[in-house]
């Protein structure tokens, strides 16, 4: 098996929105999973935002806490993100990040993409 980057995986494995990725989950959610279990989920998740343990959302354009948030060059890493997720709606941004395996700090690349008035990211150390 060849190993590719990510750039070159992302396309071939679908090339679906993010928003259309979440209507056909939520839609196999709905069929598939019993209502009693999807009941315990939403506490868990509303027990882990409540925790802010699992409340990584930003809306875009909205200043928030984290929005002054920068990464070790000075760059500010969240209104970045936002303004990418804003305007074109996606993409990369690159910027340095300690690494919590290595403990240096990393060269670092996130996606981000508008969902609405939300946008979902996600980031991989490019070393």
């Amino acid at each position: 098996m060849k190993w590719r980057s990510l750039e070159e995986q992302a396309p071939a494995q679908d090339t679906r929105t993010l928003r259309e990725q979440l209507a056909e989950r939520k839609a196999l959610i709905a069929k598939y999973v019993p209502p009693e279990t999807q009941a315990i989920h939403a506490e868990a998740v509303a027990e882990l935002t409540q925790k802010r343990v699992a409340d990584g959302t930003l809306r875009v354009g909205i200043k928030a806490p984290m929005f002054d948030l920068k990464d070790q060059d000075g760059k500010f890493l969240i209104r970045e993100l936002a303004a990418t997720a804003q305007n074109p709606g996606h993409g990369w941004v690159d910027y340095k990040w300690p690494n919590p395996v290595t403990k240096a700090i990393e060269s670092k690349s996130s996606y981000v993409e508008r969902m609405g008035n939300y946008f979902v990211g996600v980031g991989v150390y490019r070393n």
